[in-house]
């Protein structure tokens, strides 16, 4: 399964869940950087294009820490509708940068709200 097609079976999941995709809520998408200035500026690129961005330091365990550099992981977040059509538009620009900077897009995820939890 592509990446495309795991957008879909989880967007076919929730609604299958009874989740109302049709109802804005926060979503949430992730992308991985090796050095801190390449994830801030991204995250300035996206909070210029209306997402609340995040970057955390992702530091790995003492052993690894021997082999292996600290990674920055940036959160954009955007409250927004979603459907299979706006999913693949926003991996298509997300992959476009990440192709421009390095990255690594790491997926999405979306608000769950109470009410729903249920069928979860």
């Amino acid at each position: 399964m592509d990446d495309r097609e795991a957008d879909n079976a989880l967007i076919d999941e929730l609604v299958e869940l009874g989740i109302d995709l049709d109802r804005p809520r926060e979503t949430r998408f992730h992308f991985v950087f090796a050095a801190s200035s390449v994830a801030d500026g991204v995250a300035a690129r996206l909070t210029a294009d209306g997402y609340e961005c995040e970057v955390t330091e992702m530091k790995p365990n003492i052993v690894v820490r021997l082999f292996k550099k600290s990674e920055w992981l940036v959160t954009a977040t955007k409250v927004m509708v979603i459907d299979c059509y706006i999913i693949s538009e926003l991996r298509t620009e997300f992959n476009a940068i990440m192709a421009e900077t390095g990255g690594m897009y790491d997926g999405w995820e979306v608000e769950v709200f109470p009410e729903e939890q249920h069928a979860l």
